[in-house]
């Protein structure tokens, strides 16, 4: 017996209501905390895209922490940011909902590949343009 023999087999037990329910279900609130945390991510990145820039945050320790924050976020593997967000929250005693705590880690990952991509469209901008 091949393996799509076996597959094709144990479909029928796989397609049932409630799993397809549970699996709906799933895709919706992943697709909402995805477009949640994005939306908070690059309003986020927005700033700190902002604050890298010399023209308009000339205070070098802002510029620092905005690229600290940046080059941290963006170097970090997502799921190990999550599991880093959970763990903290939980040090921290915060009693968050799991599903805040992806969007903190989405929002947080997200700001940082939208702070790269904005500041980026900032610095093609020749300063005659401005």
């Amino acid at each position: 017996m091949s393996a799509w023999d076996i597959i094709l087999a144990e479909a029928p037990r796989f397609f049932t209501y409630w799993n397809m329910r549970f699996l709906l279900e799933a895709l919706g609130n992943t697709l909402l905390a995805s477009v949640a945390g994005c939306g908070i991510g690059y309003a986020i990145g927005f700033v700190m895209a902002t604050l890298r820039l010399p023209q308009l945050m000339p205070m070098g320790m802002v510029r620092a922490a905005a690229i600290l924050w940046v080059e941290t976020f963006r170097r970090i593997p997502f799921l190990v940011l999550l599991l880093l967000v959970f763990f903290l929250s939980q040090f921290a005693k915060i009693e968050a909902p799991l599903w805040i705590i992806a969007v903190t880690a989405v929002a947080l990952r997200m700001s940082a590949l939208a702070a790269e991509n904005v500041r980026a469209g900032f610095e093609t901008v020749r300063r005659t343009q401005w």
